[in-house]
């Protein structure tokens, strides 16, 4: 860390000290009244060009980095008497000074931090603690104290002062390498002058800029390598703190609550989002944060998660045992993987002392805690529909929506075993129809083959192929961390294994995942045999409404391929918008490029959603004179798609490219839903077909 730190010093403080003294130099050195006046212009130009380089290698030193607290609730001590109580007495019991301030936001995080200017590199700058409500939401007393003695014990860390430094001076580098401002628009425009001396001086001044932006790019990632060390350091000191203070177990268990109540927190908010377009405004999300425990629609995520409530001890399983994903930390992560921090809290496994309320919410410790969340709630929606007049209900009638929502997408046990969160395979509902009103198959043969489709073989063979899935990704991750880091090894199934090797174990599953493909593919289309020769049976109208819900949701599915499609364009746009460096400008025109096609796409998926006439399904009932084409369209993006001009043009814009994924993701959220629903609606034509078949067969015989 000090070898990087002193190279940035080393390199910043050169390139000023060139700077300013060629600048010296030019200017001492006066050119003689008698030398033609190209040469006395050559002077001047030499004097702006050096005086913009000296401005921009400056404008780093005013740097002002302070969080964003417009999301934040500050807590005060007159109002919140036990929770700054209990702060003050753990902070005694861990040696470290109590927050200068403490503020609450929206989300499932702690953290400390301090603003730093050019002066707290001088004067120490006062630690403030921030403690998301949704983290608070998924702990109790014990673990809640783990959260702060682990953020306490950054206070009393004094590599925390080093790491203010290396933070100083990683935002130079940021400002230097990627920021842009008036120094940066006056080079462009003596670049793009009209008479060729001004633009001489421009390109001049902007060549040198470019060629010191591009030392100063290795330079800010010699110094974030450095940084990030030291913080995954810094985490495995503060769990010891935490351990110290609440134990082994509750520090542990404390790591995957967090990623516990963000799946839950995110499951909230979509869902909430929905309930939005239908102007239904809750006022306590954390309130829906919990029952999101009992709903997330991943079935093997919850039952995965459900054993942080299992015992934990020196001598039984982990709660983090090395799997397949990549236990070793990335060289750009600021924490260390879980199952390390696990390791480590074992070494040795320390077992902290129990009093009474431990296993209490940790919202015992605010005097509001309901008023605390409505406040959080209120602000977090208001800001995220800037303009708009919102009614807010009490969270039991948003449930009330949302259990309505949730039902109608809702599968039973058996067709949830048959079709799990995959899609079915495209069916060419022509032929299917056809030889289902031309089959000789009889009666006795359709019902032997309907109570055979959903047998337990199916349903193994779905579940096996969602969990090949999960292994894949996760070899797929592995592999690309691995990869971009350099390294020619990676932890897989608990066993370090050379990447060709990991590789060699990806292949056999996925010829058995395309196996089982083929297999669901023929099942699929074997379940629409089957019903379509009894719709044929009971007549035109079951056959026609089989038939108009099997359309519409292959359509519904293509729409989310295409939205996929769209996916993978954006995410290198997205990624080029939130790169810290300098981009070449070809780099950043096809950025924008690809920002353009993605959104092409979208605007072909909602031409094609407009165009589809939807069978009845809860939230899209159509009009008493029928379905109307464009209502999906509207469903799925009721606000304009954007179109503006920096887009068109492939002018970059950070703004632009994450309005467009933010509305790419809310199409696709929406779809989403639509697809389930879909589903839901087809199975259940599907047993009400083969329920009247049945009924008239008893009936004839």
């Amino acid at each position: 860390m000090l070898l990087a730190m002193g190279t940035f010093v080393a390199v910043y403080v050169a390139l000023l000290a060139c700077t300013v003294g060629a600048l010296r130099w030019v200017v001492v050195h006066v050119p003689p009244r008698d030398l033609p006046i190209f040469l006395f212009l050559f002077w001047v130009g030499a004097i702006v060009a050096l005086g913009l380089v000296l401005l921009f290698l400056l404008k780093g030193l005013l740097v002002r980095q302070a969080r964003a607290r417009d999301e934040w609730i500050e807590l005060l001590p007159a109002r919140e008497p036990v929770l700054f109580a209990f702060l003050a007495r753990l902070a005694k019991e861990v040696g470290a000074p109590v927050p200068r301030r403490v503020y609450v936001a929206p989300d499932v995080n702690a953290a400390v931090f301090q603003d730093t200017t050019l002066l707290s590199l001088v004067l120490p700058s006062r630690k403030q603690l921030v403690i998301g409500l949704g983290l608070i939401n998924s702990l109790d007393l014990r673990e809640l104290k783990a959260v702060l003695a682990h953020e306490l014990g950054h206070f009393s860390q004094r590599s925390m002062r080093l790491g203010s430094y290396v933070y100083f001076g990683q935002q130079i580098l940021v400002q230097l390498v990627a920021g842009r401002d008036a120094v940066d628009v006056a080079i462009d425009q003596l670049r793009f002058a009209s008479r060729r001396e001004l633009s001489l001086v421009g390109w001049t001044a902007y060549g040198l800029v470019a060629s010191m932006r591009a030392v100063l790019a290795t330079t800010y990632r010699l110094v974030t390598l450095a940084d990030r060390a030291l913080s995954r350091e810094m985490e495995l000191h503060a769990d010891r703190v935490a351990i110290a203070a609440a134990g082994s177990d509750a520090t542990v268990r404390l790591l995957g609550r967090v990623a516990y109540g963000q799946a839950c927190l995110d499951h909230a908010m979509s869902e909430l989002a929905h309930a939005g377009d239908h102007a239904l405004f809750t006022t306590d999300l954390y309130a829906h944060q919990l029952r999101a425990a009992e709903t997330l629609p991943d079935e093997a995520f919850r039952a995965e998660w459900a054993r942080l409530d299992a015992p934990l001890g020196p001598d039984l399983p982990p709660l983090f045992p090395p799997g397949a994903d990549d236990a070793r930390p990335s060289m750009w992560a600021t924490h260390p993987p879980n199952a390390a921090r696990e390791d480590a809290a074992r070494a040795p496994w320390i077992d902290a002392a129990r009093s009474a309320g431990d296993e209490t919410s940790a919202w015992a410790l605010f005097a509001d805690p309901d008023g605390l969340r409505q406040r959080m709630t209120m602000q977090l929606f208001r800001r995220m529909h800037p303009g708009r007049t919102l009614r807010f209900s009490d969270p039991t009638t948003v449930e009330r929506f949302l259990v309505e929502e949730r039902e109608s997408a809702k599968l039973d046990e058996r067709h949830r075993g048959a079709y799990g969160q995959r899609l079915i395979a495209l069916l060419p509902l022509d032929e299917i129809f056809a030889r289902a009103s031309a089959s000789a198959m009889s009666a006795d043969a359709v019902e032997r083959a309907r109570i055979e489709l959903y047998g337990p073989d199916h349903t193994r063979a779905v579940a096996r192929a969602e969990a090949i899935l999960r292994e894949l990704e996760s070899l797929s991750r592995a592999l690309a961390h691995a990869e971009q880091e350099g390294r020619s090894s990676v932890t897989v199934r608990g066993f370090e294994r050379p990447l060709e090797e990991v590789r060699d174990v990806a292949m056999p599953l996925e010829a058995e995942l395309e196996a089982l493909g083929s297999a669901r593919d023929a099942w699929d289309r074997r379940v629409a045999e089957v019903h379509a020769r009894m719709a044929a049976d009971l007549g035109p109208d079951a056959t026609n409404e089989l038939r108009a819900r099997y359309a519409f949701h292959l359509a519904i599915q293509d729409l989310r391929r295409g939205l996929h499609r769209a996916a993978a364009l954006l995410h290198p746009a997205i990624e080029a918008a939130g790169v810290q460096v300098a981009l070449a400008p070809h780099v950043q025109e096809h950025a924008m490029r690809l920002a353009l096609d993605a959104r092409g796409v979208v605007a072909e998926v909602l031409a094609h959603a407009g165009t589809l006439t939807p069978p009845a399904l809860p939230g899209l009932a159509a009009d008493r004179g029928g379905a109307q084409p464009e209502r999906l369209a509207r469903v799925l993006l009721p606000e304009p798609l954007i179109s503006d001009p920096r887009l068109m043009e492939a002018r970059v814009s950070r703004e632009v490219i994450e309005r467009l994924a933010r509305q790419h993701g809310e199409v696709l959220d929406r779809l989403e839903r639509v697809r389930r629903k879909s589903l839901a609606g087809l199975v259940a034509s599907q047993d009400a077909i083969a329920a009247r078949w049945s009924s008239a067969r008893r009936t004839s015989a």
